[in-house]
């Protein structure tokens, strides 16, 4: 993958990191509720924490090449 491409994709996950963690979508799961008694509120920021970490840690990857050692 070129290397515009890869940034282009961390620029991406900024934005959805941004727009996840803004107030309009954290007041939904800003509940009285628990799971397992954790706040849902947790649950969510750590979820999309988590998933934007995987998210750049595969977009950082380094490519598998099928060329022959020489």
């Amino acid at each position: 993958m070129p290397q515009s491409f890869k940034s282009g994709h961390i620029v991406v996950t900024g934005v959805f990191l941004f727009v996840a963690l803004a107030f309009p979508f954290m007041g939904i799961f800003n509940k009285p509720r628990t799971i397992q008694g954790i706040p849902i509120l947790y649950i969510y920021i750590f979820t999309v924490w988590i998933g934007a970490v995987g998210l750049m840690y595969w977009y950082t990857l380094p490519e598998k090449s099928n060329k022959p050692k020489a």
